[in-house]
């Protein structure tokens, strides 16, 4: 058997590096790849200065701000905030400006001079080292601005005013650098050469500004007063110089050097702990390194980062981790993390891809690959090649059980086999499984529609759990009889199984999409992510020890222990997302398998004591909730539950407003965490929504008086011009009333006229005609036919004249009327031709037509009479009037030959009938049948005002 011997816990292979380095570019969203100051406000997030404007960072993406935005300049240097939630920027090109955390926005002032570096806090005033100025602003306006330079006078350093504006004359230039140290401000040696001539500063001095803002600085006694530092800080309470090639530590006068590379000065300090460090340093030139000391080891950051450039600026955030900004590589952060999982991969395992994992009562560990079984024991592993395919592998005590297609495998000494899809559990033995059927304990059962692969699970005394396709199934073992049955239709996460898990009374139930729990008779879904994740489940494994729940799932790790689930993938330690099958060795260690070989972790090392940088600012009924990781760690939950309702909700963006909620007083509470932390709950905020003044009692009333004022102006506004309406509608109808009765009479008159001046006229021509032709016997031929014609043309011309005049009188608007005058003249006419006329009528007796309907009817219809008396023939006539809603009908019918149609269009007669009738808007109609004889029928429709 051949061995591979493995010193895994010395083996810098299974651990991961204890310093992780992340660059930032332009290309991860930067403005720029040269950056300067650095600084983090208190909601955690990181600010810093760029050649192209300045970019906060919050944990997940970068957003810039320019001179677009309302920044004077686009070379942000230096950076500082003070307790106001303001950043203060030095520019070179810009001055001073400051920046509203709150409210985003920028102030319009504009300090001088243009071209500002290094910036600070000092109380309520902010300070800037330009070299050889000292530049004072108060914090409320940059514009207020007092400038120094530094000189000795009788021996003492003195700051002396200057005027911003212009350059420094008559004064020795001193280069001078400084920082505060808790509330006081300090004052020492910049080692940076000046292109100017210029006088170096020994000693470090204490800066002391009055109300007045007078100037003075004072010299520390000390053994440094007449030294050249570049730094001084006070912490943990020990003394720290930076100077040439070296930190010294002063501890009570016990002091301990850092040493450093000849010819670089400290200048910047930030603190992991009493006995570790980050320095930045300088040199003459203004070129910056930093190292990190710990305990003696001192590490060169730029190696370590792999960054070519000059440095710029180190912060240490909240988080532990270390940002480094240069001139040209971007942005850096070294992070330190906790050696927490150990790794076995492709270096241990010639096949890596472990799918199943188990463990044995002598300390050993079984990994199951494809070609190979792996056993893993005192600190060594041994590997046999498999003959054939198998599924899982499952300890028994001291044996270890290989589920395999083939049980004859001689190579595998001391393995039992099982056959493929078979089962065994501690205490109750096999469980045989042949496609719908299982076989234990003597006792076979059948399952319709089968028996779901992976989905046996051992359960409580002598019981276990059988999954099939659409149902979960409790046998007793001894018995063989099934106890209990679930409905995997209910079951919120589909049913293709992959893995049971009985546990204290609860089954855990694991699928192709996430994972349940079946306990007091229901479902409940664990949720690992989100709501509506889509987790494939691999593994479950229950720990004991810490009475927790472990998920292998194909997007990582998860450990379920209360209402707690925390998770584990690739960003956080994992080799890779795909986590398959699980196992605890004798010493508690976590081994979880994946294709790339097996994590090995410590359980009780994944504490639960770190949160997010977790901030809320409240406008009103809107928050902004800041939870911030800067570690690169995107696996945050923030949640907020409202009114003490014990229902979280998890929040997706960082805004919310609370304007749908009811009127009234609420109250909320948020919490963060990391998926594999514990809850932190920010204190309870309360706000009220306030109801619109017209969702008020008092504005409803007002509302409601108003509505009800506005609808009684309405209504008075209504009957008023309905009231004038109706008089000018009672004018209009009695105007037209006596319009009506002025028309009448004129008609009458008329008609009276004419029947009076032109009948009389032609009565008495027609007379006078027929007694010439009676008395003159001896009348010339000629003579006599020429009178002739005179009486007929008269007699003719009397007739229609008396048509004409008789339309002309009022009553010949009535139906009636016109039906008497047309059945007078047809019985008359007809009574000398010894033709038969009849009548038929169907009409309202008051029905009236318009005044110019009657003489058109009437010519139509003595027209067709006087046709029909000399072509027809015809023995019998009759006249019919009818109407129907408002549709008269005027029909005369004979019994005659009847008439050709080419004949009746190509009539003279018939064409004026036709001619009238489209007067009055009529429809003239022939019936022809040379049997039956001749049918007329004028169409009319009756205008509404003439409908009763």
């Amino acid at each position: 058997m051949k061995k591979l011997l493995l010193f895994i816990f010395c083996s810098s292979a299974l651990f991961l590096s204890a310093q992780e380095v992340r660059r930032f570019s332009s290309s991860s969203g930067m403005s720029h790849d040269i950056c300067y100051g650095l600084a983090q406000d208190r909601f955690g997030q990181l600010w810093i200065g760029t050649d192209d404007g300045l970019d906060v960072y919050d944990g997940k993406s970068f957003r810039g701000f320019s001179s677009f935005d309302g920044l004077v300049s686009d070379y942000v240097i230096g950076l500082t905030i003070d307790t106001l939630d303001q950043i203060f920027i030095s520019t070179w090109g810009g001055g001073c400006q400051a920046f509203d955390l709150k409210n985003s926005t920028f102030s319009n002032t504009k300090s001088l001079p243009d071209k500002v570096k290094n910036i600070y806090t000092f109380g309520d005033r902010i300070i800037s080292l330009p070299d050889t100025r000292l530049q004072i602003y108060d914090a409320e306006d940059l514009s207020s601005e007092l400038s120094f330079g530094l000189e000795f006078a009788s021996g003492k350093l003195r700051a002396r005013q200057l005027d911003p504006k212009k350059y420094i004359s008559g004064i020795q230039q001193i280069k001078f650098s400084g920082n505060p140290v808790g509330e006081e401000f300090f004052i020492y040696f910049n080692p940076v050469k000046h292109i100017q001539s210029t006088k170096d500063l020994p000693g470090i001095y204490q800066l002391n500004i009055s109300e007045e803002s007078a100037v003075e600085l004072t010299l520390m006694q000390n053994n440094w007063q007449k030294e050249y530092v570049s730094y001084y800080m006070e912490r943990y309470g020990k003394y720290y110089y930076g100077h040439d090639g070296g930190l010294t530590i002063d501890a009570s006068g016990q002091q301990t050097v850092i040493n450093l590379p000849s010819g670089l000065f400290p200048i910047k300090i930030e603190f992991y702990s009493e006995h570790k460090l980050a320095i930045l340093t300088i040199d003459n030139n203004g070129n910056r390194q930093a190292f990190i000391w710990d305990e003696g080891n001192l590490t060169d950051i730029k190696s370590l980062a792999g960054i070519n450039n000059s440095l710029s600026d180190i912060l240490l955030d909240k988080e532990g981790n270390l940002w480094v900004s240069s001139y040209g590589d971007g942005l850096f952060c070294l992070r330190e993390r906790s050696i927490r999982f150990k790794h076995l991969n492709e270096a241990f395992f010639p096949d890596p891809n472990i799918f199943d994992i188990t463990s044995d009562q002598r300390g050993g560990v079984h990994l199951l690959s494809r070609d190979f079984i792996y056993h893993f024991q005192d600190n060594q592993v041994s590997k046999k090649k498999l003959v054939s395919t198998c599924s899982k592998v499952k300890s028994e005590g001291e044996n270890v059980i290989l589920f395999c297609f083939e049980k004859y495998q001689p190579s595998l000494s001391g393995y039992a086999l099982n056959d493929f899809e078979d089962e065994y559990f501690d205490g109750k033995g096999q469980i045989e499984i042949d496609l719908n059927k299982i076989i234990f304990n003597q006792h076979e059962v059948l399952l319709s529609p089968g028996i779901q692969w992976k989905s046996l699970a051992d359960g409580i005394g002598q019981t276990f759990w059988v999954g099939g396709q659409d149902s979960l199934y409790q046998f007793d073992f001894q018995s063989g009889e099934p106890i209990n049955k679930i409905d995997l239709n209910d079951c919120p996460c589909g049913n293709r199984l992959s893995k049971l898990l009985h546990v204290n009374e609860v089954l855990y139930v694991g699928t192709n999409k996430c994972l349940a729990k079946w306990e007091n008779d229901r479902f409940d879904k664990i949720i690992l992510e989100s709501e509506d994740e889509v987790i494939g489940i691999n593994d479950l494994l229950y720990d004991e020890t810490f009475d927790a729940i472990w998920v292998a799932t194909q997007k990582g790790l998860y450990r379920c222990q209360g209402n707690m689930v925390m998770g584990y993938n690739q960003s956080t330690g994992l080799m890779t997302d795909y986590v398959k099958a699980l196992t605890l060795d004798s010493q508690g260690m976590l081994w979880a398998s994946c294709n790339l070989g097996v994590n090995v972790l410590d359980p009780s090392e994944f504490t639960t004591s770190t949160f997010p940088q977790f901030n809320i600012l409240q406008d009103d009924i809107r928050f902004d909730v800041f939870s911030i990781s800067l570690s690169g760690s995107n696996n945050i939950i923030v949640e907020y539950e409202l009114d003490g309702s014990k229902i979280w909700k998890r929040m997706e963006d960082r805004n919310i407003s609370f304007e749908d909620l009811k009127f009234g007083t609420h109250s909320v509470v948020f919490r963060t965490r990391f998926t594999d932390g514990a809850w932190k709950n920010s204190e309870s905020y309360s706000f009220e929504i306030v109801a619109p003044w017209y969702k008020t009692g008092l504005g409803l009333t007002v509302l409601f008086t108003a509505f009800v004022g506005l609808i009684s102006w309405v209504a008075i506004k209504r009957i008023e011009s309905i009231s004038f309406r109706n008089q000018q509608l009672s004018q209009l109808i009695y105007e037209k009333t006596e319009t009506q009765k002025q028309l009448e009479s004129a008609r009458q008159s008329i008609a009276r006229d004419f029947h009076d001046d032109l009948g009389n006229k032609m009565a008495r021509i027609s007379l006078v005609s027929e007694l010439l032709l009676t008395n003159q016997q001896n009348m010339d031929q000629k003579m006599r036919k020429h009178l002739v014609t005179i009486k007929d043309d008269a007699d003719v011309l009397y007739k229609n004249t008396k048509d004409f005049i008789w339309s002309l009188t009022p009553e010949s608007n009535l139906l009636h009327e016109i039906d008497t005058y047309l059945c007078d003249f047809a019985e008359n006419f007809f009574s000398q031709l010894g033709i038969s006329f009849d009548v038929k009528r169907e009409y309202p007796a008051d029905l009236a037509l318009p005044h110019f309907y009657s003489r058109q009817i009437i010519m139509i219809f003595k027209e067709a009479m006087t046709n029909a008396a000399k072509h027809s023939n015809a023995t019998e006539v009759l006249l019919i009037f009818t109407v129907i809603s408002d549709k008269l009908s005027i029909s005369f019918i004979d019994d005659g030959k009847g008439v050709h149609s080419a004949d009746l269009e190509s009539s003279r007669g018939v064409a004026n009938m036709k001619s009238r009738a489209i007067k009055i808007n009529g429809i003239l109609k022939y019936d022809l049948d040379f049997k039956k004889g001749c049918s007329l029928s004028l169409l009319l429709d009756i205008p509404k005002q003439y409908l009763s």
